[in-house]
């Protein structure tokens, strides 16, 4: 049976599948590599009839070329495997920094707070210090007042003594006066 008939049949097959609903994934890869295998061996006949027409040929450097050039897909294939990883790693490296900005963010509002904050309560100190020093002021002045009020009415109040003693004295010497009087 040659490879065209074999796809038909395989195609044919795969729309009874679909029909049934069952297994239908697991067929269309399997029709798929069919496929490929076929288109493969298609190429390697035209290769190796271009190569038998060609005659004088190098087998040697057409089996070199051929592992070379396996090499560079191999070399390719790691490659984008690791350019891959390495994509990842920097879409990880982007959420990271994403949360590192949203981190720094809540830092610098933070900051922002305490410094509000701090100021706020460094001019209530300030106010509170003044007023503390006028109050401190006030005391002092009032203390000073009831000092003099104190000295003045001691003052008075020894003058009114002396008043009273000399009445007294007076009132003494009149009595004894009186008495001598008598």
């Amino acid at each position: 049976m040659h490879h065209s008939e074999i796809i038909k049949a395989l195609r044919l097959s795969g729309s009874t599948v679909d029909i049934l609903g069952c297994g239908g994934t697991a067929f269309n890869q399997f029709a798929q590599l069919g496929d490929w295998i076929f288109e493969l061996a298609r190429r390697h006949s035209k290769s190796s009839a271009y190569i038998e027409a060609l005659g004088d040929v190098n087998v040697d450097v057409i089996h070199n070329l051929i592992h070379q050039h396996e090499e560079c897909l191999n070399t390719k294939l790691a490659l984008e495997t690791e350019l891959t990883e390495v994509a990842k790693e920097m879409e990880d490296l982007d959420i990271k920094e994403a949360t590192i900005k949203k981190a720094e963010e809540r830092v610098r509002q933070m900051r922002e707070e305490h410094e509000a904050r701090k100021t706020s309560l460094n001019m209530q100190k300030m106010s509170l210090e003044i007023y503390l020093e006028h109050q401190n002021e006030q005391v002092t002045e009032l203390q000073q007042s009831i000092i003099d009020a104190k000295e003045y009415l001691l003052g008075s109040t020894r003058l009114s003594m002396k008043a009273q003693q000399r009445e007294i004295r007076r009132l003494i010497n009149a009595l004894f006066s009186s008495c001598s009087e008598l």
